[in-house]
């Protein structure tokens, strides 16, 4: 029997042979042939689910050390991660990513508008002024034209002390009366 240190490429240490990982789209050919196997299947994994342990494992690495499996198993799997070649076919991957969905959605709001002007064309060949003009709003909102409400994020207020909320009080009436003093002012 040959040591494990013997065995091809793409064989796993279950002793079954693992099938070549396909290449996922974004990735140069460039990018993909300067990854081993190994990291082909990790990254293959790692971009279906995000999971960085579970791609590890199923790359075929090894798959404990010293008694300490899980802790050490997380540090190799993001090690591998780290890698230049995982690091380069991940930024190519992303920016891959990034550009589909901008163009998905840039697809989605031109039909839309699209579909919003072909209506607003048959309203104003038979006369009805009410569907060209709400046709003509609906294009405006796909488009970002008019804002309907305004977010607020809770989540960076903070409390202000005494003192802040006096000066804060004093500005305020200062840019009331345009510069002049407050009510309470000299």
């Amino acid at each position: 029997m040959k040591p494990d240190n013997d065995k091809p490429q793409g064989v796993a240490h279950t002793g079954e042979a693992r099938k070549a990982p396909a290449k996922p789209r974004g990735v140069t050919d460039k990018t993909w042939r300067l990854m081993n196997p190994k990291q082909r299947a990790y990254f293959a994994s790692f971009v279906q689910d995000g999971n960085a342990l579970k791609a590890y494992l199923g790359a075929g690495y090894v798959q404990s050390r010293d008694g300490h499996p899980q802790d050490w198993l997380r540090r190799r799997a993001y090690q591998v991660r780290k890698g230049k070649a995982i690091v380069k076919a991940l930024v190519e991957y992303e920016e891959h990513r990034a550009d589909l969905a901008e163009a998905q959605a840039s697809f989605s709001l031109d039909w839309i508008v699209s579909e919003h002007e072909r209506i607003m064309a048959d309203a104003h060949a038979k006369g009805d002024l009410a569907v060209e003009t709400r046709n003509l709003e609906l294009i405006g909102r796909t488009r970002g034209v008019y804002v309907e409400s305004v977010a607020v994020d809770v989540g960076r207020m903070r409390e202000y002390s005494e003192a802040e909320r006096l000066e804060g009080l004093r500005l305020s009436r200062l840019l009331l009366t345009d510069g002049g003093p407050g009510p309470s002012g000299p």
